[in-house]
């Protein structure tokens, strides 16, 4: 019988996540890193961490949040063999009751799907883009990136989008953050996030006043923050919620492909 080690605990945490990120195929999701790593302002509670241990070997690591959710399940190579072993005693040890997991998480995948009982499509998770070309919806429109003093007007339609006032702050006090303007009217705006540090993989979103919606400004506002994006020589990636059909189809028209899902297990 396998016998692990759990410990809470941060101690190699971030040299165990670069090579869980070195390990799978596509970026991480902002969604989840924000639940991993939360802003200060987002008044999310963070997750604990723990290492795994097999006779005083790391092995890997997990992170789970205040409800019970592994948010990430990682095993260095040897141990991939016995991974669902391994993964039934984290479920047991920790009493977690469900899974976020990317669809291009092979092995997290596999542990989830060899003990789930139910299967939910949580998002959609978009990697990849095709040329497509996106017409101005208006000749008068023009952009230019957010102060400060903008935070009264995107406030009017921001919900829905920003968790809260504080992170659509962080959003301007950091500079990542475009309005879009028809005479001097905040239209819409699109933000970048750069995802983990150090990596070129931007997550971009962008939310438009309601009465400028379905009017082509929100494909116009992601084809732009994708194109800044590619000539900074950075990746853009998005997704949004599987039941979010407006943004997916906004997505796809600004050139975006899905080929992944955000997954919810239940144990």
């Amino acid at each position: 019988m396998i016998n692990i080690e759990i410990i809470n605990t941060e101690d190699k945490l971030d040299e165990f996540r670069n090579l869980y990120f070195n390990s799978i195929p596509e970026p991480q999701e902002l969604f989840l890193e924000l639940l991993i790593n939360p802003y200060k302002e987002l008044d999310t509670k963070p997750p604990k961490k723990y290492l795994i241990k097999i006779k005083e070997t790391d092995i890997g690591y997990c992170i789970v949040n205040s409800e019970d959710i592994i948010l990430e399940f990682y095993l260095i190579d040897n141990y991939i063999p016995i991974c669902e072993d391994i993964f039934k005693l984290v479920l047991t040890k920790l009493s977690i009751s469900k899974a976020f997991c990317k669809s291009f998480d092979s092995v997290f995948l596999k542990c989830c799907i060899t003990y789930h009982k139910i299967l939910k499509l949580e998002g959609i998770l978009f990697r990849d883009m095709i040329e497509k070309d996106v017409e101005k919806p208006h000749p008068n429109l023009k952009f230019r990136i957010g102060e400060s003093e903008d935070f009264s007007q995107i406030s009017l339609f921001k919900e829905g989008f920003f968790e809260n006032n504080g992170e659509l702050k962080v959003y301007l006090d950091n500079k990542r953050l475009f309005c879009f303007l028809i005479n001097d009217e905040i239209i819409g705006c699109g933000i970048f996030s750069r995802i983990i540090k150090n990596r070129p993989d931007f997550d971009i979103g962008m939310v438009v006043h309601p009465k400028y919606r379905r009017k082509g400004f929100g494909t116009y506002i992601i084809n732009h923050l994708k194109n800044f994006c590619l000539e900074n020589n950075w990746r853009p990636i998005c997704g949004c919620g599987i039941e979010n059909i407006g943004s997916r189809h906004t997505l796809e028209k600004a050139g975006f492909v899905s080929k992944h899902n955000l997954l919810e297990f239940q144990f």
